[in-house]
């Protein structure tokens, strides 16, 4: 079961809503409540979110009938003062209070936030129920104790359904918050690291420029004129006789 204070901690994350002090409203119902006894739920949430009000709503009515019939005259005269007070208590609580926490959370079935008041509040209900069966029991005719035993008995399990409810909605949320975060980590991460460089591209290769050949100068005739006449005449043949 997911304790009190991550239900709170995940309600401040997914609404703005803030938890209502239930011991002022109901005027002397402590805030303290029984621990609740339902198994764990799969941590995944329900197939079929409902409505607080048609978790409760049967419950309530028939606290709210049985607490209307109580006959404290037939009570002993200890005890009258006390459960008055209590009653008076939840009465107020079940016309004033619970109404405007459970129409607000209807609006928003699937918020844990707009759910916590309402289970709170429940919680204070039992509380003071609790006092008033255990007074009941040695001070109340037979019927009246069993009566109102048995319309405690239908709060603690309507108010277990809906924390059931809540948990579920808890651990999805939770579970959905976790995945959010490691999605930011991993973009994040992915923004920081700077992109590789682009690989590097060879340059084109050119052909080599042929050199030109430069062209060859031609003799100057003086130069020929001058080969010939170093050649020595050839020698003049004698006089015949």
């Amino acid at each position: 079961m997911i304790p009190r204070h991550t239900l709170l901690a995940l309600s401040l994350l997914c609404a703005s809503a803030a938890p209502v002090c239930l011991s002022a409203q109901i005027n002397g119902i402590p805030s303290t409540a029984p621990t609740s006894g339902s198994q764990p739920q799969s941590d995944s949430a329900p197939a079929e979110t409902q409505k607080p009000s048609n978790l409760i709503a049967p419950a309530v009515d028939h606290l709210s009938q049985v607490v209307s019939q109580i006959q404290l005259e037939r009570w002993k005269s200890a005890s009258r003062d006390e459960t008055d007070s209590n009653l008076r208590s939840i009465e107020r609580n079940l016309k004033s209070t619970l109404p405007d926490l459970v129409t607000t959370a209807d609006a928003q079935p699937t918020s844990v936030a707009a759910s916590l008041p309402v289970l709170r509040n429940l919680d204070a209900l039992c509380a003071v129920m609790i006092r008033v069966s255990v007074t009941a029991r040695s001070n109340a005719p037979t019927p009246q104790a069993e009566s109102i035993a048995g319309a405690l008995t239908a709060l603690q399990s309507a108010r277990n359904t809906l924390s059931d409810q809540v948990q579920s909605l808890a651990t999805a949320q939770e579970k959905q918050l976790s995945t959010l975060q490691s999605t930011v980590a991993t973009l994040t991460a992915k923004a920081s690291t700077p992109p590789p460089p682009p690989p590097a591209t060879a340059a084109p290769k050119t052909a080599p420029k042929k050199k030109k050949k430069k062209p060859t100068a031609a003799k100057p005739a003086q130069s020929a004129q001058t080969s010939a006449a170093a050649k020595p005449a050839p020698a003049a043949a004698p006089p015949k006789p």
